[in-house]
């Protein structure tokens, strides 16, 4: 009987051991593999619910706002509800409750949740593509406690791109602090239309002037070099159509 025991033993190690062995040997997970490949190979083992899911992004109510089912429950992650929203992943994850100031443990408590998210989607799902954490910065990290600087309007008007690379240099900073990678910003429309009721978010009536500040709040969102690093987080030059 102990012999079959340990033969048994040997056996899940055995198995183990191999699994571990052909996971490592995955392209996409290999670092050191040339980006293409990486994502050619990650690409060729995907479902198509898998995909989709990729497409798609989830967001964290406000406590009091907060539907049945919430991914967040008392002592973690609730995992019924993991398994129906992050079960073949998930693309980008945003706290809402963050944004409008409604999370009462701040930077601290979204960083602990974001770490809860992450973990579980990287053990649980098949592929273990992790979580693209994304926030508003408009004009400042839409975090509690985060800096707050002059609307666009106000900085389209300094006609001081050096200025802006400066100012999303320490926006960049402040949003990767509390754990997000990218953010929604800056907005390049163009204000010819006093009526749309988001002017105040844009630089200016002028394409050029717009061009030369978005083009700065990039560089200081993101670095100059082509590898984000731990001090940079992802630009999103938007909104370009508006009713």
């Amino acid at each position: 009987m102990m012999l079959r025991h340990f033969a048994a033993c040997l056996l899940v190690l055995a198995v183990s051991s191999a699994s571990s062995q052909e996971k490592a040997k995955l392209v996409y997970l290999d670092a050191k593999a040339p980006i293409p490949a990486r994502v050619r190979d990650l690409l060729g083992r995907m479902t198509i619910d898998e995909k989709v899911a990729q497409l798609q992004s989830g967001l964290k109510y406000p406590a009091m706002f907060a539907p049945q089912g919430s991914l967040f429950g008392k002592n973690g992650i609730n995992e019924d509800a993991a398994r129906k929203t992050l079960g073949s992943g998930l693309g980008t994850y945003v706290f809402l409750d963050e944004f409008i100031g409604m999370n009462a443990g701040g930077p601290r408590e979204g960083a602990e949740n974001r770490n809860l998210l992450q973990a579980w989607v990287m053990k649980n799902t098949r592929l273990g593509i992790p979580i693209l954490f994304h926030g508003e910065a408009l004009h400042g990290a839409a975090i509690k406690g985060a800096t707050s600087f002059p609307q666009a309007v106000g900085l389209g008007s300094t006609w001081d791109p050096e200025l802006l690379t400066q100012m999303f240099s320490v926006v960049a900073k402040e949003v990767r602090a509390a754990g997000n990678a990218l953010v929604l910003a800056p907005v390049l429309d163009l204000s010819r239309d006093p009526r749309y009721g988001r002017v105040e978010e844009m630089y200016s009536e002028d394409p050029y002037l717009v061009g030369q500040m978005g083009v700065a709040a990039v560089r200081g969102l993101q670095g100059e070099s082509s590898d984000l690093d731990q001090n940079h987080v992802f630009a999103t030059a938007k909104h370009f159509v508006h009713g």
